[in-house]
């Protein structure tokens, strides 16, 4: 699975922002760039756990839209989420294909959008998933989910699991305790797969115990 496509609206610091990675992608910038925004957006979008937290008003881009006047369409205006993150990905796995089959969609591989009718022949078949923040002006609270944008579907959090992405924070990512990210990528249908990946990274020696020096027990000296 790849991510062919990025598109935020109105996220944190980005008003609007388009983003179509070929391969592999490494974010740098200075600070306040807008790399974390990124990878939060990201995490909006393909971190099944994203919206069993309460949403934030800090979210949404400022300065915030005008709210609708008293004569305008007012059922428009509620409909128009105040952020979206609209995900395209692409290069699903047979069993992921055949689960979200009433998902999928032709899209081009180049620009992650949906194919057009003359350039069929080049599509790929991917899924489109959106997160959307909006209010609520009948319960006066801020509401947020993830959908399809094929359907305007929610997308069940089991279709989420098949689509997730593993996030590696700063505080401790290796930990094998219940609920953590290596533990997570542990319990995968292949852990030799991990194991492998493991021991052919860079800093595998330091995780391998024959690697670590041997500990010395430090005596006080009497006189």
């Amino acid at each position: 699975m790849r991510i062919a496509r990025v598109e935020v609206t109105r996220f944190k610091g980005f008003e609007s922002f388009v983003l179509v990675p070929r391969e592999h992608v490494v974010v740098v910038g200075e600070p306040r760039a807008g790399r974390s925004d990124l990878v939060a957006a990201l995490r909006r979008v393909l971190d099944p756990r994203s919206v069993a937290a309460r949403p934030s008003e800090w979210d949404v881009f400022r300065p915030l839209p005008e709210p609708p006047s008293p004569g305008g369409d007012e059922d428009d205006e509620i409909a128009a989420p105040l952020t979206s993150i609209e995900v395209t990905l692409l290069e699903l796995s047979d069993e992921t294909e055949q689960a979200l089959q009433d998902r999928l969609e032709l899209l081009s591989p180049t620009t992650g959008e949906l194919a057009d009718e003359g350039g069929t022949n080049d599509a790929e078949l991917g899924v489109r998933l959106r997160y959307c923040l909006q209010y609520d002006p009948d319960e006066e609270q801020l509401r947020h989910w993830v959908d399809y944008p094929k359907s305007s579907a929610r997308v069940p959090r089991s279709e989420r699991k098949l689509l997730r992405a593993f996030f590696l924070d700063r505080n401790s990512p290796l930990q094998l305790r219940a609920g953590g990210i290596l533990r997570h990528l542990a319990n995968e249908p292949d852990p030799d797969a991990l194991s492998k990946t493991l021991q052919d990274s860079p800093r595998a020696s330091v995780m391998r115990p024959r690697h670590w020096p041997r500990a010395t027990r430090c005596r006080r000296r009497s006189n």
